[in-house]
């Protein structure tokens, strides 16, 4: 039986705070579960929906070996409120590789927390351009939430 939107919603607070803290597979585990109670119901499904794109970031980030190193410090550092840390970890990989969506979206996330929004639109934009995915991760971002009605945002996520 199907569970009520307001518990798999915690759930996907839950499984979305394991993911930021680097408990993949935990995570991972959560993300399945949430998936498997979608329904016609719109607002079920579009938590599903949201579930699902976490669970194809944690397989892309898998298939690639990037889950860990030098953008889980970012997280990390952001999670902390060290910010200017994190800004530091990711200027460096944003200069020493190309950039891929994960990294992206963390300047993205940086930038934005350290004021400078025009250049966190800039690296949003660039991340959905490399990964659709990342549109719902931001449209849902709690870092965002005060971007809701900003017509930027608006037309980088839609």
């Amino acid at each position: 039986m199907n569970k009520d939107i307001e518990s798999i919603k915690k759930e996907l607070t839950k499984a979305i705070s394991l993911f930021r803290k680097k408990k993949i597979d935990d995570s991972l585990q959560l993300f399945t579960s949430i998936v498997k109670n979608d329904s016609a119901d719109y607002a079920i499904s579009e938590v599903c929906n949201r579930a699902q794109s976490y669970i194809n970031i944690i397989e892309n980030l898998k298939d690639k070996e990037k889950v860990g190193g030098d953008n889980i410090a970012v997280i990390y550092h952001l999670n902390e409120g060290n910010v200017k840390r994190a800004q530091d970890i990711v200027e460096k990989l944003l200069e020493s590789k190309t950039p891929d969506s994960l990294t992206l979206y963390l300047a993205s996330l940086v930038y934005f927390q350290n004021g400078d929004k025009d250049k966190s639109m800039e690296y949003l934009k660039e991340t959905i351009s490399l990964d659709k995915e990342y549109r719902i991760l931001a449209s849902n971002e709690p870092d965002f939430s005060s971007l809701k009605e900003d017509g930027d945002f608006k037309q980088i996520i839609e």
